[in-house]
């Protein structure tokens, strides 16, 4: 079954960049402009990854993420922030609002596609047959 990334970003581009750069993974991305019609959308659907945008206008990625965690229907959708900010106090403060991850713009594809496929195997439940014989 494809993944399904909802970006949130203000700017269109970066949803056509991140739609365009994960093509090939059969990855499903949806796009919206805003941190209020991103709630909106997820609740009408669920996905298995939010990309949130920091500063947007109006509702910014910070209270969309206090939004998303807050929210007994959408707490659950792994939220990885996207932010031209790469200040660690920044960075603090999403991972303190409950985000999993932290991404910097210009988006690095290849750590993109990790962050993604990381995410979306912790929502699997993983079974170990035999712990004891995998560490001799």
């Amino acid at each position: 079954m494809p993944v399904k990334v909802l970006v949130i970003d203000d700017r269109e581009e970066i949803g056509w960049i991140i739609k365009r750069a994960l093509a090939f993974s059969k990855t499903i991305v949806e796009w919206v402009p805003s941190g209020q019609l991103g709630i909106d959308r997820a609740k009408q659907e669920p996905f298995d990854l939010i990309l949130l945008d920091v500063e947007m206008p109006g509702m910014d990625g910070f209270e969309t993420c206090r939004y998303f965690k807050a929210d007994k229907a959408l707490k659950s959708m792994p939220v990885v922030f996207l932010s031209g900010q790469t200040d660690p106090v920044t960075q603090m403060k999403g991972l303190e609002l409950g985000a999993e991850y932290f991404l910097s713009k210009p988006i690095e594809l290849a750590e993109l596609w990790s962050v993604i496929s990381f995410l979306s195997i912790q929502e699997k439940t993983v079974t170990v047959p035999d712990a004891d014989r995998l560490i001799p």
